[in-house]
């Protein structure tokens, strides 16, 4: 199939790529489970942080010009926007 019979086509280039990263994979940390103390990536002070900004009023200000914005996006004519914004 190397003679151009039609086979699948690797270039070299390619397989040298896949021999770099399959040598660089023996270097990477295997992963491994969260120890038992530990349930969470984030400390608490990163969720309360998060909390924080989700649960913040929105800004008013910020509404005509993301829907002027997205009036001229094309593709959103099936978005419902709701106007939640007093509360």
């Amino acid at each position: 199939m190397m003679n151009g019979e039609g086979g699948p086509n690797v270039p070299i280039t390619t397989l040298a790529g896949i021999q770099s990263i399959t040598e660089l994979l023996l270097e990477l940390p295997l992963p491994t489970a969260l120890s038992g103390a530990q349930r969470s990536l984030l400390t608490p002070q990163q969720i309360e942080e998060a909390r924080r900004i989700l649960t913040a009023p929105v800004d008013a200000r910020l509404l005509p010009p993301l829907i002027e914005a997205l009036g001229h996006t094309p593709g959103v004519e099936q978005l419902e926007l709701e106007d939640d914004a007093a509360g």
